[in-house]
């Protein structure tokens, strides 16, 4: 009788504390799903946006810090920040920012903006202008320069016509982009995860001082060229190196599937990666 009175009091415990502990944890999703939903609101609430009609020719960026840029199939080019706190909104209205060359900001996000026959030029205005994203119709051609010790990291992808950057401090990466490639930094690495090689145009990726890795589909026709003269160099793909080619501890050259459009990845002081995806 005894026994069975233990394990009746037990088993009411065990109810009690598996019950408080189910509702712990509902009262825990419930308070995360509230914070994701505020985070969400808030970011949102703090984005400021500017817009251009245009679906071809070419971007020219310069100066901007952090930048994400997504090809789409639109006729607009869309730009995104977070908007300035109310402070700075309030001491600042209406003036509008300017930098050394007197350019001033004509859009309200702290960025100069003109139209140049078919290219549009994009000029940061203020030294801590923060990241920006950017959608951008697919076919037309980036350029983008940046050489500040500020400079974060270029994102780029879905986009169908030529890449060219040339950066000092920041890092580089590429993906699912189908046009010809001129992609230069100095100190900052670069990545590009390719689904096609361009076939109209060579493909250019170098750093002076940091990686470069490139992913190619294992189907991909291409005469290759990598070299590091101070790093290693790194491959999965069969490379048919040219007999007449000069051998080199720094440099292969040769044909991959047959070879194809001309794909260098080089870099002065670190490794080269050249991987199959």
């Amino acid at each position: 009788m005894r026994h069975t009175m233990v394990s009746s009091n037990w088993a009411k415990r065990f109810k009690i504390s598996e019950n408080k502990i189910m509702n712990t944890t509902i009262l825990k999703l419930q308070l995360l799903f509230f914070a994701l939903l505020f985070t969400t609101f808030s970011f949102a609430q703090e984005m400021q946006e500017f817009k251009l009609s245009k679906s071809t020719g070419k971007i020219h960026i310069e100066g901007i810090n952090g930048l994400e840029i997504e090809g789409y199939a639109g006729n607009e080019i869309i730009i995104s920040t977070k908007a300035k706190s109310k402070e700075q909104s309030e001491r600042s209205a209406g003036l509008s920012a300017i930098n050394s060359l007197g350019m001033k900001d004509n859009t309200g996000i702290g960025l100069a903006i003109s139209t140049e026959g078919e290219t549009v030029k994009i000029t940061t205005i203020k030294k801590n202008s923060g990241k920006f994203w950017m959608k951008v119709p697919q076919n037309m051609a980036i350029s983008f320069k940046h050489s500040s010790h500020s400079m974060g990291q270029l994102y780029i992808h879905g986009i169908k016509g030529e890449i060219e950057t040339s950066l000092q401090y920041g890092s580089v990466k590429v993906e699912n982009v189908t046009g010809p490639l001129s992609i230069n930094t100095v100190y900052g690495k670069i990545e590009a995860l390719l689904s096609t090689l361009n076939t109209q145009n060579p493909s250019s990726l170098y750093s002076v001082y940091a990686l470069v890795d490139v992913t190619l589909p294992s189907n991909t026709k291409t005469d290759v060229h990598l070299t590091s003269q101070y790093g290693d160099m790194f491959t999965d793909f069969d490379i048919k190196v040219e007999a007449n080619s000069q051998i080199s501890s720094s440099k292969v050259q040769g044909k991959v599937n047959g070879g194809g459009p001309e794909l260098r990845v080089n870099s002065t002081y670190s490794n080269v990666y050249l991987r199959k995806g």
